[in-house]
């Protein structure tokens, strides 16, 4: 709306219309359950928070629901981490006991061995407080600036040294986990330089599919704008628009940024076969997609001299230039 003062519905524009303050973003885990009627439609979510932690309804109609894809209609969707999440669960649970391995391996296998007279046991089987001693010593042994330990007499305590090379490479678990997370989201073109294997090409189409699928999820995006959000702000300014025909729409832009070079040989070749005759509307395009500065609209296109082996004519034809044959003479032989 106009200009009104006040924080919550100021404006840059002063034209009376109804639009966006914000698109504020709710958390998936203040999630508390979803509200249907009794035609099993979908009125809205309830939603409790931080920090007041009370249910809340959000109604459908002033909410934008974006999800990827529902199984049984299900609100929710499918998150694009399901299928990464048993990957980076042993991917954890794997450093975890790496760290455990490199600290024992630095700080040595704790073993101690209490005097023949100490009893571990009681008659019943159950750990005596002699055991829990000996026990809290060995899990509190670290190689920090306060290491020390204080034993009774007659007590015996030793760091026993790793046996060697651990049969199992850590470093090529995680590894896998790594790829395997990265192949979810069709991510797995990062690693190609890290594992110091892959070609320019398989980079290059690797890169073309994620290019693809992150195109899906913006039309995706789009759609749920196009649909839901922009009819609505259309029709709450009521009169304003009356009699339009149809919605503006919201479209995203490339993914990719485009080889110059392989676009360059295919206008090349195009071009120099008359496939595709050169114009205004065409230099215009490149100049976008090679992020040049915009043409002057007061230069004349026929009028420059693009390829010094072929000239295009105004009319938009290509006439090649075929240099004259050139005369060799040879020089008579000598003594004639």
């Amino acid at each position: 709306m106009g200009a009104t003062g006040r924080p919550e519905t100021r404006s840059k524009y002063d034209d009376g219309l109804i639009g966006w303050r914000k698109l504020p973003v709710r958390s998936q885990d203040t999630l508390w359950e979803w509200d249907y009627d009794n035609g099993d439609t979908l009125q809205g979510m309830v939603q409790m928070a931080p920090p007041f932690f009370k249910r809340v309804t959000i109604p459908i109609e002033k909410a934008l629901l974006f999800k990827t894809r529902s199984r049984k209609a299900n609100p929710e969707g499918r998150s694009l981490l399901r299928n990464a999440y048993q990957d980076w669960y042993f991917k954890r649970r794997v450093r975890e006991i790496e760290g455990i391995g490199i600290e024992r391996d630095l700080a040595g296998y704790p073993f101690i061995q209490p005097p023949e007279d100490v009893e571990l046991f009681d008659e019943n089987g159950n750990p005596t407080d002699q055991f829990v001693y000996a026990e809290r010593v060995v899990q509190k042994i670290r190689r920090d600036e306060s290491e020390g330990l204080v034993l009774p007499a007659g007590w015996k305590f030793e760091l026993v040294s790793s046996g060697g090379k651990r049969q199992i490479d850590t470093n090529a678990v995680i590894q896998r986990y790594d790829r395997n997370i990265a192949m979810t989201f069709l991510a797995d073109f990062i690693l190609l330089g890290h594992e110091k294997v892959g070609s320019f090409a398989l980079s290059s189409d690797k890169t073309q599919l994620f290019g693809v699928a992150m195109g899906t999820f913006l039309k995706i995006i789009c759609e749920v704008f196009n649909s839901q959000a922009i009819p609505r702000l259309i029709q709450m300014n009521g009169d304003k628009f009356k009699g339009i025909t149809a919605y503006p729409e919201l479209i995203n832009g490339e993914i990719e940024t485009r080889d110059l070079g392989v676009l360059g040989e295919f206008l090349k070749h195009t071009v120099l076969s008359g496939l595709i005759t050169p114009d205004e509307n065409l230099e215009d395009h490149l100049r976008m997609v090679a992020e040049l500065p915009e043409r002057d609209p007061a230069t004349s296109y026929g009028n420059i001299n693009r390829d010094p082996d072929a000239e295009f004519t105004r009319t938009g034809g290509l006439s090649a230039t075929v240099p004259p044959p050139v005369t060799i003479e040879s020089e008579p032989p000598k003594g004639e």
